[in-house]
């Protein structure tokens, strides 16, 4: 009980590629997961394309991802991120100060995203979630009339109970090779670094191994997962209604 496992191999993981191309997926419709870490830690987002294209006889979905860390941060002696940062898989911010992620940049990085992808809704952890990123990202996707209700921007709280469902669900489909990661290293390296806690009901969610080892962009997906189970629910539950 509360022990951490190992999750998903990397051998396994890797088989989740299919060819889909950035071209491809313009356009297509597609839930968010934002993980905001602290302010001297990596920040990710990404793009979940449920059920994006048929291919033999399984239902692909492709992941998209983004990676902000503080500029002062690329290089440090737990970790060297400069090879990624120069293929441009991550993103160094350079605000006021150097060594504090820019929550600026974030939301004008996301806030670009709708242009090229029809985002239906993002999932975030609201822990450290409001020093900036969602407010920012409130003006692109509207607010309500009292404007304490961001359209399509979810609290999910990352507590086990509510985790458990979206992560067994993820590595089903990735256990399927039903994901196509695009090759995003970053992502690869990441899941090399889940575990799975476990609790005496069954229930799990992922955790790091050490505090170096990040899975952020993990996090990232396994919140955006949470949004396409509660919309297939939803739609489910409409259409029972309209049987009836």
């Amino acid at each position: 009980v509360d022990a951490p496992t190992v999750w998903i191999q990397d051998e396994t993981w890797m088989k989740n590629a299919y060819g889909i191309t950035l071209d491809d997926l313009k356009g297509a419709r597609c839930y968010g997961g934002l993980d905001l870490a602290s302010g001297i830690d990596i920040n990710a987002f990404c793009l979940y394309f449920p059920k994006f294209r048929m291919i033999g006889d399984k239902w692909i979905s492709p992941v998209l991802w983004w990676f902000w860390i503080p500029k002062a941060m690329v290089q440090t002696e737990t970790f060297d991120y400069t090879e990624w940062v120069e293929a441009g898989f991550i993103t160094p911010t350079d605000g006021v100060f150097e060594n504090v992620i820019d929550h600026k940049k974030v939301a004008f990085d996301i806030s670009e995203l709708p242009k090229l992808y029809n985002i239906e809704a993002i999932a975030f952890d609201q822990r450290l979630a409001y020093h900036g990123v969602v407010q920012d990202l409130g003006i692109v996707f509207g607010t309500s009339e009292d404007e304490q209700y961001i359209q399509g921007l979810f609290p999910f709280t990352q507590s086990m109970p509510n985790v458990s469902l979206a992560t067994k669900a993820l590595e089903a489909e990735v256990t399927n090779c039903q994901l196509d990661h695009l090759g995003n290293p970053v992502a690869r390296w990441m899941m090399g670094n889940v575990v799975l806690k476990k609790d005496a009901i069954g229930q799990v969610m992922p955790d790091k191994q050490k505090s170096a080892f990040k899975i952020d962009g993990i996090a990232a997906l396994v919140n955006a997962k949470a949004i396409d189970l509660r919309k297939e629910d939803t739609s489910m539950y409409s259409s029972a209604v309209e049987a009836i």
